[in-house]
This record gives C-alpha cells, sequence and structure tokens, in this order.
C-alpha cells in the first residue's frame, strides 16, 4: 500500500483533483443513464404486461365467439335434421295418398268392368286422365320434396352463419 501511496505523490495535486472530478463527474453521468433505463424499462414492463393482459382477453374472447359460432352450427345442423325428417314424413305421406289414389280408381275400373257393361271411350279417356293426373301427382311431390330440402339446407346455412 506504501508502493501506491508513494506513486501518487509523485502525481501533481491538481493532476488527482482532475481525475476524482472526471470520474466523479463520469460516475454521475452513468448513475443519471443508470436511473433512466431503471425508468424506461420499468414503463416497458408496464406496457408488456398491458400486451400480455389485451391478447389474453382478446384470446378468451376468440375462443367465446368460437364456441358461440360452433355451437349455433350445430343447433343449425340439428335444426336441419328435425326438418328433413318432417319433410320426409310428408314425402312419404304425400307417396301413401297417391298410392291410396291409384288403388281407388283401379277398384273403380274393376267394379265398372264387373257390371259388364262394355268399355267405352269414355271410360278410356277417364282412365288416360286418372294416369295423367298421377304421374303428374308424383313428380310434384318429388319437386316439392327436392325444394323443400333446398329451403331446408338454406335455412340451415343461414342459421349457421355468423351475425356480425
Amino acid at each position: 500500500m506504501s508502493a501506491v501511496l508513494a506513486f501518487l505523490n509523485l502525481i501533481p495535486r491538481w493532476v488527482l483533483v482532475l481525475a476524482i472530478a472526471g470520474l466523479s463527474v463520469t460516475s454521475s453521468r452513468l448513475l443519471w443513464e443508470n436511473k433512466g433505463l431503471i425508468t424506461e424499462l420499468a414503463t416497458s414492463h408496464g406496457v408488456a404486461y398491458q400486451l400480455q393482459t389485451t391478447i389474453a382477453t382478446a384470446n378468451a374472447k376468440a375462443a367465446q365467439e368460437s364456441a358461440t359460432l360452433t355451437q349455433k352450427a350445430l343447433d343449425a345442423q340439428n335444426e336441419a335434421k328435425k326438418r328433413e325428417t318432417i319433410l320426409r314424413a310428408d314425402v312419404q305421406s304425400a307417396r301413401n295418398a297417391l298410392d291410396g289414389l291409384r288403388h281407388a280408381a283401379e277398384l273403380s275400373r274393376a267394379a265398372y268392368l264387373l257390371t259388364g257393361a262394355a268399355p267405352n271411350a269414355g271410360a278410356d279417356t277417364a282412365d288416360a286422365a286418372l294416369d295423367l293426373l298421377v304421374r303428374c301427382s308424383e313428380r310434384y311431390t318429388d319437386l316439392a320434396a327436392k325444394a323443400d330440402a333446398h329451403a331446408s339446407d338454406i335455412k340451415a346455412l343461414t342459421d349457421a352463419w355468423p351475425k356480425l
């Protein structure tokens, strides 16, 4: 230690004072910058926390909206299945009615032939008209079934589509 003190005694005092003043100014400046960096770091942490909170909130909201849309699509599909069941029953009912009409026409024709009367042009015309009526009814029943299915599909898509 005495060697260090002997060395320092060789350096003029004004040089030592300037060196100490320079070190003091530099350390004060570094301390000031360090405090600024600490403040900036704290601010950055606050902003990062706010961003994390905002992201978490947005993710929760997106998950909730996704669940809502998924449930809405499932509900629309379930309703479409219910409508499809009803439509199938309606089509089957229409087809049963046509079969009944056809059967009634056949019974009427058989009863007419059993009377022993000779078939005439009027009966043939009535049979042709009845056959035409049955064929048209079958086609219209099929067309109505397709139209109802199409309308049900549109309703299912409309119900499942997100409303903004």
